[in-house]
């Protein structure tokens, strides 16, 4: 086309993997209550901290950490794939209704603290690290530690059902 330029052009960045894991730090601290009847955990208080780099939206940060506080109740605690391995590993609750996820109710006010320090990355745009889902990795462990403290028995499959509890607690009794 006349007075039209076409500008061509080839780029790459990449970051050493050797500087990339773990690029989001993270620390979680839950506090749950164990019905030893029911098998029921609930978490009644959680404080989350992260150092993220530069922080170039603080709302949003805090905002992320708040959000996964739901994934990883649920991962903890409710959400179960189930498949059928004799067809390929498909999905048999593919609804809201056969996989459980935790509501606002579930999750509400559980968050008490979120401590974010700022030092910036050398090695990331602007200083920051991805934050993301990086917050969702340390709600589950923490949950299951609680758990451990709350009753003295070490759990290792998730999600945590009150079937699971109630099991484990029987083969910590006999």
């Amino acid at each position: 086309m006349p007075g039209v330029k076409t500008i061509l052009g080839k780029g790459s960045w990449f970051l050493p993997e050797a500087k990339c894991s773990p690029r989001t730090v993270m620390v979680c601290i839950a506090e749950v209550a164990v019905d030893e009847e029911t098998g029921k955990v609930e978490v009644t208080d959680m404080i989350q901290g992260t150092e993220c780099g530069q922080i170039i939206s603080p709302a949003r940060v805090e905002g992320q950490m708040q959000a996964v506080l739901s994934g990883g109740i649920g991962y903890a605690l409710m959400e179960n794939w189930a498949m059928d391995e004799s067809r390929g590993g498909m999905i048999l609750n593919t609804n809201l209704l056969d996989y459980k996820i935790p509501t606002f109710a579930d999750t509400g006010d559980i968050l008490r603290k979120s401590i974010i320090l700022e030092n910036p990355d050398p090695e990331g745009p602007f200083g920051a690290r991805g934050m993301g889902e990086a917050s969702l990795s340390a709600s589950a462990p923490a949950i299951l530690n609680a758990v451990y403290n709350a009753v003295g028995v070490r759990f290792h499959e998730m999600p945590l059902t009150p079937a699971r509890v109630l099991q484990g607690l029987g083969n910590a009794n006999m």
